[in-house]
């Protein structure tokens, strides 16, 4: 299992709702023919799915390889809200972020390809219709949960954003710039990097190794972020001109601002030492005696 600020990729609630809803349509498929195959195959390229599979193909597995299935139920139905409903009243404001996304691409702001994913990720909302551990309050709730549900003897990497041995709590400035970070990542609150091994001992874990990997050879981290200021200049004025223009959502201009004030905290942080955004701890559950 690699955690990379998540618990896991794809899976959670969300997924196992839709595996619900995807499977039956699924089954579907098989009465109403072409058109059904072309929804799901939309959904299956569109979401990254290997495919989708049967409802009744679940339970079959989950039996086979031991469980006893308790139950099955479907909870999208009624009295459940119909959970492709957002999907078709946001549909002005995919057009609007649509638009604003063409015109980025076309004065070269925004990455290449960005409209083509912004396309595909607009028509799967038609096949519809028809995150992070340092953001975790308490830390050790997550590691509970992923020892949990390891087996003995399997090993958890997963790398934190932490503060490092440089940080000083009575320096106004080290404060303000971890602050500053915490408000515009929305962080609970950054960690020291002693904390995360001492929690995952707590816990059960042995900690196999502990390593910040963005010390050398790795180049700064924050460099990036240095050298494409004048990228963040010219973003803030375009998007103060669509704001007003009345194209992008309200509010755009303030969230872009305190954006940019947080890329000049992560800049400090990496030029002073004092932040870690890639602190790896190796963990394995250890063999109970």
């Amino acid at each position: 299992m690699i955690g990379d600020g998540f618990t896991g990729g794809s899976g959670g609630v969300v997924e196992v709702v839709l595996e619900e809803v995807m499977v039956q349509l699924r089954w579907l498929c098989s009465d109403l023919g072409w058109a059904c195959r072309w929804i799901l195959q939309g959904i299956e390229i569109g979401d990254a799915l290997p495919g989708l599979r049967s409802y009744k193909d679940i339970a079959e597995i989950a039996k086979k390889l031991g469980f006893e299935v308790i139950k099955e139920k479907d909870l999208a139905k009624p009295p459940a809200n119909p959970w492709w409903s957002r999907l078709k009243m946001e549909r002005i404001a995919y057009w609007r972020n649509h638009i604003l996304v063409t015109i980025l691409a076309w004065v070269g702001i925004a990455s290449k390809g960005v409209v083509d994913v912004h396309e595909m990720l607009f028509v799967i909302v038609d096949y519809l219709t028809g995150g992070a551990i340092c953001q975790a309050p308490k830390l050790e709730e997550v590691y509970s949960e992923i020892y949990r549900v390891l087996k003995l003897e399997s090993l958890y990497v997963s790398y934190e954003w932490v503060t490092t041995e440089l940080y000083r709590g009575d320096d106004a400035e080290h404060v303000e710039m971890i602050q500053g970070i915490e408000i515009g990542d929305a962080l609970p609150g950054l960690r020291s990097y002693k904390d995360i091994a001492e929690i995952a001992k707590k816990l059960g874990f042995e900690v196999i190794k502990e390593k910040d990997l963005a010390k050398p050879p790795a180049n700064p981290w924050w460099s990036r972020l240095k050298t494409e200021r004048i990228a963040y200049w010219r973003n803030h004025i375009l998007v103060t001109i669509l704001a007003w223009v009345g194209i992008a959502p309200k509010g755009v201009v303030d969230v872009h601002e305190m954006l940019f004030v947080t890329v000049d905290y992560l800049t400090g942080g990496g030029e002073t030492g004092i932040l870690i955004p890639m602190y790896m701890v190796l963990c394995k559950k250890p063999e109970i005696n």
